[in-house]
């Protein structure tokens, strides 16, 4: 059996312990020894990213917000699906965690970070939607946590932020789908939400990709 490797660890501003393992040709983000993500497991984290795409071929230069880095899974998805001219936003409040992307992980981690088209900010989702002062077509939001006060004044944030045409694209847990999307429809949006597996042949939709528009034809299709 092949050994995991602590590639890095770090304690996070609110105290929980970090860490990125190698094991076998993967990697994972674990967070007090809870796994929130992997190479292994990304179909949420690309699902999200798609689920923004549908919408992106409406603008000329469309301007993304990507909240959450991760293992950069649905950052390079969206780099992939977005044109030369696209301006997109990274939001990630764990500066560590985009230095281990630059130092850490090797040549595809460090080059999505130095794209073109990209601008990095080491922020909050509020605090970089103030920095930037723009408002969005696409906003990727990736997260794993309950509604918290926190979160809340994020998704509002992202509303009030969002162009008249544009869609909002959340990924959590499932069982956390219907707060997320109750709250985005108190801020008058159309919602749906589209239950996913860990990997495209998982039978168990252990995640949700909650989307949010101003109209519910800007929602992308739904089985």
């Amino acid at each position: 059996m092949k050994p995991s490797i602590t590639l890095a660890a770090t304690t996070t501003p609110s105290g929980s312990n970090l860490e990125c393992v190698s094991h076998d040709k993967d990697i994972y983000l674990y967070l007090d020894r809870q796994p929130i993500c992997s190479t292994r497991a990304c179909e949420p984290e690309l699902a999200l990213a798609r689920a923004g795409g549908t919408r992106i071929s409406i603008y000329r230069t469309p301007n993304i917000l990507v909240a959450g880095l991760g293992l950069g899974q649905c950052l390079h998805e969206m780099l992939t699906l977005a044109p030369d001219k696209a301006m997109i936003h990274l939001s990630e409040p764990l500066k560590v965690l985009i230095d281990w992307h630059r130092d850490l992980l090797g040549d595809d981690y460090r080059m999505a970070l130095q794209d073109h088209r990209l601008t990095v900010h080491p922020t909050s989702i509020t605090s970089t939607i103030k920095q930037t002062d723009r408002n969005f077509d696409i906003i990727l939001i990736s997260t794993d946590s309950a509604l918290t006060t926190a979160s809340v004044n994020a998704l509002r944030a992202c509303v009030g932020s969002l162009n008249p045409k544009g869609i909002i694209c959340v990924k959590a847990l499932r069982e956390n789908a219907p707060r997320i999307s109750s709250s985005l429809e108190g801020a008058r949006l159309h919602t749906c939400i589209t239950p996913v597996g860990a990997r495209p042949e998982a039978r168990t939709r252990t995640h949700a990709i909650i989307c949010a528009a101003r109209k519910s034809e800007f929602l992308p299709y739904q089985d």
